[in-house]
């Protein structure tokens, strides 16, 4: 028990992660401080979301409140979402102009053309762009349901543990989805602050100049809630890979669902001119490379051994 312990990163190493990049984007702000427009007060933003998710934390491990425990799936997918946000606002220190002209180039090295502007040149329906955007947003899903389902069902089958902090050490698959996708994101974000990519953005009003229905409803998710910057690697593409992979592994039931899903919001953000597509391609590969860096990770320092096994849920 003591050598358990003693492995222990924290009950959630997801958790302990995004302290840990917390720190690295406070100590880059405070490197930066000069060249970082308002500076000071992302700073004590950070300090503030750290205190208050720590003492999250402290709760969730005393109460048995449902809402608590929920929320330690659902906390970390909205500050991934704000952390995404952000990375608009200092992408540009290190490297001061977007790269997307390397880009550019290397798309008409692989494809002879701009993918993005072929796609929607060749098929203008307006049927189509309802539907790519309505595959964009199913991202949300795939980030959300699977590691949900797979909450309930630990949930159901570790009933027999009776503290929240018990039920948490023994939740590994859980705890595994959670950090694999945690890490795979922030690794994608770390890359596009010093890489910054803007994606061909610009040409989505050009392309579709009547923003309706599906179309309306990311224009306005896009003008409110992102900045330019971060598609390269298209950090949705990869994060979405990992829990298709994870969906295969421990929701074998539910892949097929999570294939259909991922698929066409692969190509939607290609053809909504959101990505080009060597974003894709790069999260393609990021997804994979970074599943197989965190998985090891986690392995490494979950409190939980690697072989235990629970009834009802799919080997890995």
């Amino acid at each position: 028990m003591g050598e358990r312990s003693a492995r222990s990163w924290n009950n959630i190493p997801a958790e302990t992660l995004i302290h840990l990049y917390n720190v690295l984007i406070i100590a880059y702000l405070c490197i930066f401080f000069s060249r970082i427009e308002k500076s000071a007060v992302l700073i004590v933003l950070h300090l503030a979301v750290a205190a208050a998710y720590t003492t999250f934390q402290v709760l969730r491990n005393r109460h048995e409140n449902p809402l608590l425990q929920i929320s330690t799936v659902w906390i970390p997918l909205i500050l991934l979402s704000g952390l995404h946000y952000e990375t608009g606002l200092f992408n540009r220190v290190i490297i001061r102009d977007f790269l997307d002209d390397f880009v550019i180039y290397t798309d008409q090295i692989l494809f002879g053309s701009s993918p993005y502007l072929i796609l929607r040149e060749s098929s203008p329906s307006e049927f189509l762009a309802q539907l790519s955007h309505t595959a964009y947003a199913s991202f949300y899903i795939l980030l959300v349901a699977p590691i949900t389902l797979l909450y309930f069902h630990e949930r159901k089958i570790a009933s027999g543990y009776k503290s929240p902090r018990e039920f948490w050490i023994h939740a590994s698959r859980v705890k595994e989805i959670q950090f694999v996708l945690t890490f795979t994101m922030l690794c994608c974000y770390i890359i596009a602050i010093i890489l910054p990519v803007k994606g061909p953005t610009d040409y989505h009003p050009i392309l579709f100049p009547e923003s309706r229905g599906m179309v309306a409803i990311m224009d306005f998710l896009f003008d409110n809630g992102d900045l330019d910057g971060g598609a390269m690697p298209s950090s949705h593409v990869a994060g979405a890979l990992v829990v298709v992979i994870y969906t295969f592994r421990y929701l074998r039931p539910w892949f097929w669902a999570a294939l259909g899903l991922f698929v066409p919001m692969t190509f939607s953000t290609v053809y909504n001119s959101y990505h080009y597509a060597t974003d894709i391609i790069a999260g393609l590969i990021a997804g994979w490379f970074f599943y197989l860096i965190g998985r090891a990770i986690f392995k490494a320092v979950d409190s939980l051994p690697p072989d235990t096994e629970y009834p009802g849920l799919s080997r890995g």
